[in-house]
């Protein structure tokens, strides 16, 4: 069952198995030669090495980061950023801290009469 773009398969695990691409897939993402900075094109590659650890199976997950590595090896992404990337995103995976809850401050409700 496919579902956003992951693919449900029957499994003991709550995570989708494996991450569906779209048939026309290019792996294209931004060129490592291209006008942006360099800390979005660094991010653009932590992101995805991230969302794949978030989605894919564990089981899955090599295959997974072989692919992102490989297309972004096609764009001119030097080895040693791809690495900085997934470091980032293995980092942030495992110390994501739960969002910080808010403090409940006063509500001040005025009526609207004309």
């Amino acid at each position: 069952m496919e579902f956003f773009e992951s693919e449900l398969l029957p499994s003991t695990s709550l995570r989708p198995s494996v991450w569906l691409r779209k048939p026309m897939h290019s792996g294209m993402y931004i060129h490592f030669f291209s006008y942006h900075p360099l800390h979005v094109k660094r991010g653009v590659a932590t992101s995805l090495f991230l969302r794949a650890r978030r989605i894919c199976d564990p089981q899955h997950l090599e295959g997974e980061i072989v692919f992102l590595r490989r297309s972004f090896s096609k764009l001119g992404y030097p080895g040693h950023v791809l690495d900085a990337a997934l470091f980032r995103a293995r980092h942030t995976f495992y110390h994501d801290s739960p969002p910080k809850e808010t403090p409940h401050l006063p509500v001040l409700s005025l009526s609207y009469t004309e």
